[in-house]
């Protein structure tokens, strides 16, 4: 949870502690902040929480719930990956194993340029956004085609994915894979050595601008 949750030695485990189970404040505080006094721990994962909840706005009432001694999020309004993979998992057909597989494995733009990938699709009438879900639009549905994408009709193709870095949502699931996938095969982004960043390249802010309407300013 970048910028939420300040790194400690437990912090590459925390997103277990997020899986839909109710919580103790202890156990999350020490997942995330072993490091420090019971008292500094409890005191930041409070602070985690008021982020949170903030970040979230209106459109995450009923996410997150939490008490003086427990905290849990709320899979019936949240979309949580590593839920949707173990439920992907137990499920013995087809569709559910490429789901699986897009939930494991693939690429995604996030950060700043999946933020505004997803205000261009929407501005653009590809998506709707609810505040709580995205729906392609037939209009959508013919665009993706015309990038070659074949969209099949499934429960959430374009999932509403809060970006922690920027604190706004990116499109995640087979569309924002699908969208990823096709941005770096053609050379509009390229992948940063040693990391899972990307940068956008000279053509690719032409066709940012060709095919979304999206006008891309590397930051200074």
């Amino acid at each position: 949870m970048a910028d939420l949750v300040e790194e400690g030695p437990g912090a590459a485990r925390s997103p277990g502690a997020f899986t839909g189970q109710t919580q103790p404040r202890t156990r999350l505080a020490g997942l995330l902040w072993g490091d420090r006094a019971d008292e500094q721990a409890r005191n930041s994962l409070r602070q985690t929480l008021f982020e949170l909840r903030r970040v979230l706005g209106p459109a995450g009432e009923g996410c997150l719930i939490a008490d003086h001694e427990r905290v849990a999020l709320n899979p019936i309004n949240l979309s949580v990956d590593v839920l949707d993979l173990e439920g992907a998992a137990g499920e013995d057909t087809l569709a559910a194993f490429e789901r699986a597989a897009a939930l494991y494995g693939g690429e995604l733009l996030a950060g700043r340029l999946g933020v505004a990938l997803a205000d261009a699709l929407i501005a653009e009438r590809w998506l709707e956004d609810d505040g709580r879900c995205y729906r392609l639009t037939p209009a959508g549905t013919r665009s993706l085609c015309a990038l070659g994408i074949d969209v099949v009709v499934r429960d959430a193709p374009a999932r509403r994915c809060l970006d922690w870095t920027e604190r706004r949502p990116h499109v995640a699931g087979p569309v924002g894979t699908a969208l990823a996938k096709v941005a770096l095969d053609r050379g509009w982004v390229r992948r940063l050595r040693g990391t899972r960043a990307v940068a956008v390249t000279p053509p690719g802010r032409m066709e940012l601008k060709k095919v979304f309407n999206l006008r891309w300013e590397e930051k200074p």
